[in-house]
């Protein structure tokens, strides 16, 4: 059975997994990723088995993503209670349902519970965008073309009984600590450089980049010896940012901006790059 991402999210790389794992060693002992978000990526090495049974793989996010990724990895009871609490959905009107999804994730869920209305909301907001306001409090309208909760509980038990081959770490998206200097791979997906910079108050800034863009140098020094990759936008200022010294271009790429309020817009093609170090 093949794998797919478990869930939509923005800048996903589910097109375009495929072109950028070819650039990839053919056997990983050790990945990071640490913007893993719904994990197209990390799902095609495992598609491909480019991870060798028992690699050690590092994934950082916030929020509900990493709290999907711990429950997807973590004890069984956490797991067992997620299935049940979306098998208790499957089917159900989401004009109706919406708002209370909406107002009970914004309280203090037991991880299970939270990371369900996540796939809840995940299935049924505008692009499956997660956004949350300055207080924190997610505000993503509904699509009104989902109309009922699709049942994606086998997708799970799928995507679990996968990772349990692994040797898996989930933290928070501090991603200059731990793994980041010991893989094998590591592969950054961040926040575009000019373009949607963040998902909550805390936007990922210039000097976030630049200092991304020197712990990756350091990753990838013979001292480490990390194979590095990046995908960013294909602009000016990326390169302005990463070092087109040390930088390779290894592919360039286009997709739609699904996450303008503007219809116009969100038709219009945005560049995007893979650079690659080491």
């Amino acid at each position: 059975m093949q794998l797919k991402p478990p869930f939509r999210w923005c800048g996903s790389k589910r097109r375009f997994a495929k072109r950028i794992v070819e650039h990839f060693p053919s056997e990983i002992h050790s990945y990071s990723e640490p913007f893993v978000g719904g994990g197209s990526v990390l799902i095609e090495l495992i598609n491909q088995e480019r991870l060798v049974q028992g690699a050690t793989i590092w994934l950082n996010d916030q929020g509900p993503v990493k709290a999907f990724w711990e429950v997807m990895t973590g004890p069984a009871e956490d797991f067992d209670d997620l299935l049940v609490s979306l098998e208790h959905w499957v089917g159900a009107p989401v004009q109706a349902y919406y708002h209370e999804w909406v107002s009970e994730i914004n309280m203090v869920l037991d991880i299970d519970d939270y990371v369900c209305r996540f796939l809840l909301l995940n299935q049924t907001s505008f692009s499956g965008m997660w956004r949350v306001n300055a207080k924190g409090e997610f505000n993503v309208s509904r699509d009104p073309s989902k109309t009922v909760i699709r049942d994606i509980t086998p997708q799970l038990r799928a995507l679990r009984a996968a990772l349990a081959e692994f040797n898996v770490v989930v933290d928070d998206c501090d991603l200059f600590e731990g793994g980041i200097y010991g893989a094998d791979v590591i592969y950054c997906d961040p926040p575009y450089v000019e373009t949607f910079s963040s998902y909550g108050k805390d936007k990922f800034t210039l000097d976030n980049h630049r200092f991304l863009d020197e712990t990756l140098r350091t990753c990838a020094s013979e001292a480490c010896g990390s194979k590095v990759f990046l995908s960013n936008s294909d602009c000016l200022k990326t390169f302005e940012v990463y070092h087109p010294a040390a930088w390779t271009v290894l592919e360039r790429y286009g997709r739609a901006n699904s996450i303008s309020s503007d219809a116009k817009t969100r038709k219009q093609q945005r560049g995007e790059v893979l650079l690659g170090l080491g």
